[in-house]
């Protein structure tokens, strides 16, 4: 089949180049013509905020801005380049209007996955709930992500709307089930992230380690801000272990955590320095996810706006509770520090092959 796929592809974030590439590419290895729809340009625009908390840290976050901006460019560069050399997809579409007449050119259209259903997000667009497609039999999605546990009332409507008209919904979270069933009263099923779906080894293949030396090292990689559970989960782990730290993360942040900062990192090098980490502290969720893929130790910061529900989840179905850490948690002691994967690896393996059969089932 012809496949059109909706989702984030344009956001300069490592997660969201890297489920684009993972659906569209592992469709493909299953015979069909898949491809991301090159659809609006969330994300691409976005530049870090100045801190304007007090006049020394406005200053200090403009200085920051203007001194990293070619390093930002670099990193934005790589970023594309993994997304118009190694993902299929589309001729771009600009806007709402450009999407008239793209519903002959292919036999279904998946949404998903990524936050693609939280409207701070995809900015109350609902093309992302795929209201262009007119024929409900074409109309799926795999692992979308409301990105929160609710929907306030003024999209409740329009997403009710739009979910009662799905062939097929397949959701990423549990809590994103729940949401479905509030508004249109159906049942559905929750599967893994797309970035499952491809092998350990043809993450490995991409991967590429950065640095001209090998060294043991903590790798800290945050989206949001250094919460004090963040920072001291990292210096307690660099001083029990004696690791280096690893900075990944743009140049634009002028308090990082102290360490080596890597700030012109492409997809390549951020699946690199996930396999080379003795241990990943983080509180994104794709760093999670290829954590665990690479059969890595890591903890997972859970952020303070409450947002967690997609990294709870996850360990959830696991049994990797214990490495979600918050301001809470006790730190770990030196023998605990290692993952047993000789027990999750099983269970990772059997919600793969489920997450496969729903996607095969809805193919089909």
């Amino acid at each position: 089949m012809k496949i059109g796929i909706l989702t984030f592809q344009r956001a300069y974030s490592y997660g969201a180049k890297l489920q684009a590439y993972a659906l569209s590419t592992y469709l493909c290895q299953l015979g069909h013509q898949a491809e991301i729809i090159d659809y609006s340009n969330i994300g691409e625009g976005k530049a870090p905020g100045i801190n304007f908390c007090s006049i020394g840290c406005f200053i200090k976050s403009c200085v920051s801005y203007v001194n990293s901006l070619n390093k930002e460019k670099k990193r934005r560069n790589k970023l594309q380049a993994f997304f118009l050399q190694k993902t299929p997809h589309s001729k771009r579409y600009i806007d709402s209007s450009s999407l008239n007449g793209i519903e002959n050119k292919y036999d279904i259209f998946i949404a998903g996955s990524d936050q693609v259903w939280c409207p701070r997000y995809n900015l109350g667009d609902l093309n992302f709930l795929l209201s262009f497609v007119k024929d409900n039999k074409k109309k799926f999605s795999y692992a979308a992500s409301f990105g929160t546990t609710l929907i306030s009332s003024e999209y409740e409507e329009s997403y009710r709307r739009c979910l009662s008209s799905f062939n097929k919904i397949l959701v990423r979270e549990t809590e994103g089930a729940k949401i479905v069933k509030s508004l249109i009263n159906r049942d559905v099923e929750v599967v893994l992230d797309p970035t499952f779906l491809l092998s350990k080894s043809h993450w490995e293949a991409i991967a590429r380690y950065p640095f001209k030396q090998k060294f043991n090292y903590i790798l800290c990689f945050k989206i949001l801000s250094v919460t004090p559970a963040y920072k001291n989960l990292i210096d307690y782990l660099q001083t029990i272990t004696g690791y280096k730290i690893v900075v990944l993360d743009t140049s634009y942040r002028y308090k990082p955590v102290k360490g080596i900062l890597y700030s012109t990192a492409g997809p390549e090098d951020f699946l690199g320095l996930i396999m080379n980490a003795q241990i990943i502290v983080t509180n994104s969720f794709h760093a999670t996810v290829f954590s665990i893929l690479f059969n890595k130790n890591f903890y997972t910061v859970l952020n303070d706006n409450g947002l967690n529900s997609r990294m709870v989840d996850l360990a959830n179905k696991l049994g990797l509770r214990q490495r979600m850490f918050d301001c809470n948690s006790t730190f770990p002691v030196l023998e605990d520090i290692d993952i047993d994967y000789q027990v999750i690896n099983p269970v990772l393996c059997s919600e793969i092959q489920e997450s496969k059969r729903l996607l095969l089932s809805l193919l089909n």
